[in-house]
């Protein structure tokens, strides 16, 4: 360059582009990845979907609730409580995570009820005069309208329970650690009529469990419960190799 002139040389229009470009990706880059942070802290927290917790209006006189009312215990035998998201229609799906077992025979049923027939001193769906209630017992049966029958395997602490209802067939599936149980009940059209139904728990003296990761699927939607028999579990249902059944 000659004497006198300015060495520095200024950026052409086209160089200029390509930073702001690059500087709009990786600014849009940490946008995603904040966003994708959140949505795991969500996941991790309850599932993504609304908050679901059990209701104190709703609770036997022998349960206390704990943490945002996402955790019940009892301090009684056979006292329950129903959760506070309705089961109206479409297809719902929930986890009861079993925190802790206080009485060694084993009183905890998870499951449904109705409002119009629930008792939160009694033993879910131990009641005979109708079906206004169903469960599955941490000793592998289930329990409706009075009735016990073989299902499943037992579950006790550590364990997670998920359940899934079609409110359109009254069908009921469960789930143990993202292990697929099958079908588990065919509810009564006249006990699905009472709608909304809860879900709902009962718990022995010192049981201690957790609602969590609430999810529903209205009728159209593609699955995503473990009502299909022959599907591999979704990756969120747990780590680890997917299950088939």
């Amino acid at each position: 360059p000659l004497l006198g002139t300015d060495t520095k040389q200024r950026r052409s229009p086209t160089s200029t582009s390509r930073v702001a470009t690059r500087r709009n990706k990786s600014h849009s880059t940490s946008r995603r990845q904040e966003m994708m942070k959140k949505l795991m802290q969500v996941n991790f927290a309850g599932g993504g979907g609304p908050s679901v917790a059990w209701d104190p209006a709703t609770k036997g006189k022998g349960v206390v609730l704990v943490d945002n009312d996402r955790v019940a215990t009892s301090r009684a035998g056979n006292h329950g409580v129903l959760a506070t998201e309705k089961l109206l229609s479409g297809v719902y799906s929930w986890d009861i995570r079993v925190l802790s077992i206080g009485d060694v025979k084993g009183k905890i049923r998870i499951g449904v009820a109705s409002m119009q027939t629930w008792n939160p001193e009694r033993g879910l769906g131990t009641n005979r005069k109708g079906p206004g209630a169903w469960s599955y017992h941490c000793n592998g049966w289930v329990t409706y309208g009075g009735r016990r029958k073989p299902y499943g395997d037992v579950y006790s602490e550590r364990d997670i329970i998920s359940i899934e209802i079609d409110m359109s067939t009254g069908e009921i599936w469960c789930s143990k650690n993202r292990v697929a149980l099958g079908l588990a009940e065919t509810l009564d059209t006249d006990f699905v009529r009472q709608k909304p139904l809860y879900p709902a728990i009962t718990l022995g003296k010192g049981d201690r469990v957790q609602i969590e990761n609430w999810r529903h699927r209205r009728k159209g939607e593609a699955r995503g419960g473990p009502s299909q028999r022959t599907r591999t579990l979704p990756r969120h249902w747990g780590s680890g190799r997917p299950s088939r059944w």
